[in-house]
């Protein structure tokens, strides 16, 4: 008896893992353009920097872009890429062991009976930020700088 539902614990872990991705491409796919119309050098430079992406999703993102939802290096990426070609923005999931000192140590302090659910790096014109989901009581979504600051925090 303990063997199944220890499976069945685990296939639900499994399943709430991933739960976050399927959500985000089925929406991506709701709204999905045919990559025939993107232009040349907008996939361009995407395939210069993710030439080894799979499973990307182009959507038309305002006047004068696109934003791509894909995987590329085992993790799910999202991307806004100007007509022009340059990436304005990219948010990728990262481990708690690639998230800067600062933010581990205030994590580690200020939040210690929490639970890290998910870690987002955020790159938009030449800053970075990391959003960092926690679980507890209340759960939160906070947005740190490179340096430990909290930008935004919110209860989710």
């Amino acid at each position: 008896m303990f063997k199944i539902v220890n499976a069945q614990n685990q296939r639900m872990k499994n399943i709430l893992v991933f739960l976050p991705f399927i959500c985000w491409t089925a929406v991506a796919k709701a709204q999905a353009v045919n990559p025939d119309i993107i232009p040349t050098n907008t996939k361009a430079a995407f395939n210069q920097r993710f030439g080894t992406a799979s499973d990307w999703i182009w959507n038309v993102s305002g006047e004068n872009g696109y934003s791509v939802v894909f995987k590329y290096e085992n993790s799910r990426h999202y991307a806004e890429v100007k007509s022009s070609g340059e990436i304005s923005l990219l948010k990728y999931e990262i481990k708690e062991t690639d998230l800067p000192f600062y933010i581990q140590d205030v994590l580690k302090t200020e939040y210690p009976n929490h639970q890290i659910h998910e870690i987002d790096k955020i790159e938009k014109n030449d800053l970075i930020q990391y959003e960092v989901e926690l679980e507890g009581y209340p759960d939160y979504i906070i947005l740190f700088d490179p340096l430990g600051m909290v930008v935004e925090k919110k209860v989710d």
